[in-house]
C-alpha cells in the first residue's frame, strides 16, 4: 500500500467484513489507517483475486442436493448407474435415433442431484436448480482463515523478498499452490542473492535451480548446485521425475551450453567420485546426454572421472583406502594429498 493520509473508518470496517466473509483476516488492520485512500482504486480487481485464491469465484453444487443426509449407498448407486447406462445405449426417440443424457424416472429422481446422475456429467437445468437450493440453505459457520499482512511502499518490496525465502529456506517442500507465486517473485527478484548453503531441502534446491535452467541463466545454475547430485535431482525437476532419486528418472536433451554449463558444475564438485558411485546407474545414462568426452581439454578431471566409470575402474577414496590397507602401505596413505587426516607431510 501507497502511505497516505488515511482510510475512512467506514470504508476500512466495510473491508474487513467483507474480507472476513470470505475467510480472510488481516493481521495488521492499524496499517490501513496509514494508507492512501488510492489503496482501493483496483478493489474489485483484487477481491476478486483473493475469492479466486478461495475458489469463491466458482459457484459449486453437490451431485447428491440432499447431501450429507441423502448420500445413497455406494453399491447400490453404482447398480444403478449400470442399470442407467444400458437404458441409454437402448433408448430412442421417437424418429429411432438414441438419446443420451436420458434419465429414466422408474430409475433415479433427477431433482434429487446436482448432475446427471448416471454419467455424473453436469446438466444445466440440474445445475441451476442446486444453485437454488444452495442459496436458501443455511451457511456453514467453520471457516478456514487465511491471514493476511499488509505493508506500506517501500516495505512491501522486502517484505515479498523475506516472504519468498522463508519458503525457499524452509525444511520442508514448497507447496505446489505456491510454486506459480513463487515463480512471479522470482521473476521479479532474481535467484542471484539467494544463498545456495540455505537452500536446505533437496526439493526445494531442484526447483529452483530448474527455474534457472529453464530461464537459461546457467551462471545462476552453477552458483545453486553444490555436488553433482544436485544435478540429477534438478535433471529430475526438469522432467517430472523422482526428486529423491529412489526411482528411476527421465533426462532432458541438452543443448552444447547446457552441456556446458553441467561440465563446469561437475567440475567445482567436490568428491565427485564418490557422487557419481552413489548413483552410478543413472550416471551412465547421464554419459550419453552429456558426451563428456567432448570437453576433455577444458574439463579433463570430469571427462577422466566419467571414464573410468564407463570402464569400472572408478575409485573412490574409501576405495583407495581400503586397497592400500589390503596391501598394509601405510606409508603411500600417509603420503596420498586426498586423506587429509593422515597426510603427515601435509602439516
Amino acid at each position: 500500500m501507497t502511505p497516505g493520509q488515511g482510510i475512512s473508518y467506514q470504508h476500512r470496517i466495510a473491508w474487513l467484513a467483507e474480507l472476513a466473509q470470505m475467510g480472510y483476516r488481516v493481521t495488521n488492520p492499524e496499517l490501513i489507517s496509514q494508507a492512501d485512500p488510492s489503496f482501493f482504486q483496483n478493489y474489485r480487481t483484487w477481491m476478486q483475486e483473493l475469492a479466486s485464491l478461495k475458489g469463491g469465484h466458482v459457484k459449486y453444487v453437490p451431485l447428491f442436493s440432499r447431501f450429507p443426509e441423502g448420500v445413497p449407498d455406494q453399491f447400490t448407486h453404482f447398480k444403478k448407474r449400470l442399470i442407467g447406462y444400458l437404458a441409454n445405449f437402448w433408448h430412442v426417440s421417437a424418429d429411432g435415433r438414441p438419446q443420451p443424457g436420458w434419465v429414466p424416472d422408474w430409475l433415479f429422481n433427477a431433482q434429487d442431484f446436482g448432475a446427471d446422475p448416471i454419467t455424473q456429467l453436469q446438466h444445466d437445468e440440474l445445475y441451476e436448480q442446486a444453485l437454488k437450493a444452495q442459496a436458501s440453505r443455511q451457511r456453514d459457520t467453520h471457516i478456514e482463515w487465511t491471514y493476511l499482512t499488509l505493508a506500506l511502499a517501500p516495505d512491501w518490496s522486502a517484505a515479498l523478498q523475506k516472504w519468498m525465502q522463508s519458503l525457499l529456506y524452509a525444511k520442508a517442500p514448497i507447496k505446489a499452490a505456491w510454486h506459480a507465486d513463487l515463480t512471479t517473485l522470482l521473476d521479479f527478484y532474481g535467484v542471484a542473492d539467494l544463498e545456495a548453503n540455505r537452500l536446505v531441502h533437496k526439493e526445494n534446491k531442484a526447483w529452483v535451480m530448474r527455474y534457472a535452467w529453464q530461464k537459461g541463466q546457467y551462471e545462476q545454475v552453477l552458483h545453486l548446485g553444490s555436488n553433482a547430485t544436485d544435478v540429477l535431482r534438478m535433471f529430475a525437476a526438469l522432467t517430472g521425475s523422482d526428486v529423491s532419486l529412489s526411482e528411476p528418472i527421465r533426462f532432458p536433451k541438452l543443448t552444447r551450453a547446457q552441456r556446458r554449463c553441467v561440465m563446469q558444475m561437475l567440475d567445482q564438485a567436490p568428491e565427485l567420485a564418490e557422487d557419481l558411485m552413489r548413483y552410478r546407474a543413472l550416471w551412465r545414462t547421464v554419459a550419453r546426454y552429456l558426451h563428456p568426452g567432448e570437453f576433455a581439454s577444458k574439463y579433463p578431471h570430469v571427462a577422466n572421472t566419467f571414464r573410468a566409470l564407463h570402464q569400472g575402474k572408478l575409485q573412490t577414496l574409501n576405495s583407495k583406502i581400503e586397497n592400500l590397507l589390503a596391501e598394509a602401505d601405510l606409508f603411500a596413505i600417509r603420503k596420498d594429498p586426498t586423506w587429509g587426516p593422515l597426510n603427515l607431510n601435509a602439516r
